[in-house]
Order: C-alpha cells, then structure tokens, then sequence
C-alpha cells in the first residue's frame, strides 16, 4: 500500500511525487507487497529512537523492524532560500526488502541489484540527484536503535541520500 498525505506541500510535494514513481515502479518491477510512507519522523523514545510514520490521532508507528518491503522517508536537514521562494535540502530514503521476494529467481543475494533497481528510478525524477547509497546498518540507523532489523539474506536494508536540488515552499497538488 502506499501511504501518501493528502494536499502534500513544499517538500512534502517533492516526496509525494518521488513516492509515488518508486511504489508504482518497484511494486510492478518486483511484483512484491510494497508498502511506501512518506515523510516520517525521528521519535525518542523512554530509552531508544527510532523512526515512525504518522498515523493520525497522535499516534506513531515504527517502521525500524525487517519484516515486510517497505520504504520510508526522512527530512530533517534544514531547507536552505536559494532565490525568490526557492529552497533546497537533502532527503533520505529507507528501504528493508525481502530479497527471495523482490528477485526470486536469483542464485545469489540480489542485494545489488534491488539497490540498483531503485537508483536507477530515482535518476529519472528531475529535480533531485543522488548522493549516497548507504548499506551499513550503523551509517544506516545513526542514532536509531536497530535491533528488530536484519541484513542477513533474504532481508536487505539500505539508505539513499538525495539532494533536492529547487523547490517552492508553496508547491501543492491542485
């Protein structure tokens, strides 16, 4: 399923649209349960952090644990003015696959290939560039407890840092 805010604005704009194109993509590229949220947030918890998708009502759910295939986003460098309402920051996209699932018919652990399956959709989308790949869980989950998440085969996590390149704060869907 994907989980997309309704009338999305500024950056929330921007991570709808690159939401939509990976779900849509990937879900019939891999032919998996895909489950895509959108902007989620760092919660502090009584004695860990972890990172939790809004659901509504003040209630939180964590998305750091290795079951099912989902992906996520982060926001939370600061949205730099470059010129007449136009700004610019970074974005980070969490994914935790399973990779029997996503490439079934590979001999090997596909970890690569889904990696590549989805820089290569992300090079599509203008207004955004790649930075990283990261497949660490420590650089992953910096700060985040990660102990419910796995990345030993079929399970693969991975991160991708995207520079957005301009934006304006007061784009929306009409």
């Amino acid at each position: 399923m994907n989980y997309l805010i309704s009338d999305p604005v500024g950056i929330d704009y921007i991570i709808a649209e690159i939401q939509t194109k990976l779900y849509d993509t990937l879900s019939a590229s891999w032919g998996v349960d895909l489950n895509g949220y959108p902007r989620c947030y760092y919660i502090k918890g009584v004695d860990k952090k972890t990172i939790s998708h809004y659901v509504g009502k003040k209630e939180y759910k964590s998305l750091v644990h290795s079951e099912g295939n989902k992906f996520f986003f982060t926001a939370e460098k600061d949205e730099t003015a470059t010129t007449n309402g136009f700004y610019k920051t970074d974005i980070e996209i969490y994914f935790m696959v399973d990779l029997s699932l996503c490439k079934p018919s590979s001999l090997h652990r596909a970890d690569n290939e889904v990696r590549i399956d989805v820089v290569n959709i992300l090079d599509t989308i203008s207004g955004i560039e790649v930075t990283h790949v990261m497949k660490r869980k420590d650089d992953i989950f910096n700060n985040v407890d990660f102990t419910l998440v796995t990345d030993v085969h079929p399970y693969h996590c991975f991160k991708i840092r995207c520079n957005v390149l301009e934006y304006e704060l007061n784009t929306q869907y009409c």
